[in-house]
């Protein structure tokens, strides 16, 4: 699964580097819920406290900068000749999925066992509070220019 995500960095890329932002986007979008199933499938679906290991924390990050990163290639893709409608359904999606995860992180930083991970889940939640809240101005953007 770890080799899988991988793959979906380096396609991004790949994609990115030909222009091609919209399929790119897609492709990270791909990455972080691979990382998300590795992730649930280590820890678990329902944990809510520490996280396993070290390396989960680090793919946790991972995900968080995946996530930004298609958000980033969405902004790009409004410069070419993507469906606007498109782009905003897809921003919308990645604003939910900031918000939902800045929400389990909150939880995950206030549990018991998760008192010695508590400064690297803050962390990581602000991250994700960072992009629920620039993917929302960006939808807030996109709806006043209609």
């Amino acid at each position: 699964m770890a080799d899988q995500a991988e793959l979906w960095k380096a396609l991004s890329s790949l994609q990115s580097v030909k222009g091609d932002f919209l399929s790119a986007a897609e492709t990270r979008l791909k990455h972080f819920r691979a990382l998300s199933a590795l992730l649930r499938r280590v820890n678990g679906p329902s944990e809510r406290g520490a996280f396993g290991s070290p390396k989960a924390l680090e793919q946790q990050k991972e995900a968080i900068d995946a996530l930004r990163a298609a958000a980033h290639l969405l902004q790009r893709a409004v410069d070419g000749d993507s469906d606007p409608v498109d782009i905003v359904r897809r921003m919308r999606d990645i604003n939910t999925t900031a918000c939902s995860l800045t929400e389990e992180l909150r939880q995950r930083a206030n549990a018991y066992d998760a008192i010695l991970q508590r400064p690297q889940i803050e962390a990581l939640r602000v991250e994700a509070q960072e992009l629920a809240t620039q993917t929302s101005a960006f939808l807030q953007n996109s709806a006043e220019s209609t």
